[in-house]
């Protein structure tokens, strides 16, 4: 939902809250701030935010891809499976 706001520049009521070429973000550039710059403000970047060896594993398997789906879906897209430390925890 954050992504597709901040992709969209509407509020959950449809307000218009920027001019599209105003404040652009890029998907990735939304991803990391979700996830690495996430993991930094709770002091956990040496063990979460990034998919690389030796980091936990904490992850959701999606309906599908936030990077490629239409602005308008992304809120709809569902979470399969929630990953802690590298175990399913959750399955739709």
């Amino acid at each position: 939902e954050t992504m597709q706001i901040a992709l969209d520049r509407r509020t959950a009521a449809g307000e218009l809250l920027a001019k599209p070429g105003i404040t652009d973000v890029s998907r990735a550039a939304i991803m990391r701030a979700e996830t690495v710059y996430g993991a930094y403000e709770y002091f956990e970047e040496e063990q979460k935010g990034r998919l690389l060896p030796g980091m936990r594993a904490d992850m959701v398997r999606l309906s599908a891809d936030p990077m490629t789906a239409p602005v308008e879906e992304i809120a709809g897209i569902k979470v399969l499976e929630t990953y802690k430390d590298g175990n399913v925890v959750y399955s739709a």
